[in-house]
C-alpha cells in the first residue's frame, strides 16, 4: 500500500489495511475534509456511524 499511496485517494470496503497509518485526506481528500465533517455532525450529531479509521484514533479530533 505503501508504494502506491500518493497515487491514490480513498479505500474500499472490506480492503485490509492499517486505517490508523492513513490520514483522513488520504481517504477523502484534503479539500472535502471540513465540507464533509460538516455534513457528519448535521445528519449525525451523536455519532452513530463512524467512519471505520476513527476507533484506533482519538475521538475528540473530529468533534
Amino acid at each position: 500500500m505503501a508504494a502506491i499511496r500518493p497515487r491514490t485517494v480513498g479505500v474500499c470496503l472490506g480492503e485490509s489495511c492499517d486505517f490508523s497509518a492513513m490520514s483522513d485526506s488520504w481517504f477523502w481528500g484534503e479539500s472535502n475534509i471540513q465540507q464533509l465533517m460538516g455534513v457528519r455532525h448535521k445528519w449525525d450529531p451523536k455519532q452513530y456511524l463512524i467512519a471505520a479509521h476513527y476507533w484506533q484514533k482519538d475521538a475528540n479530533l473530529h468533534r
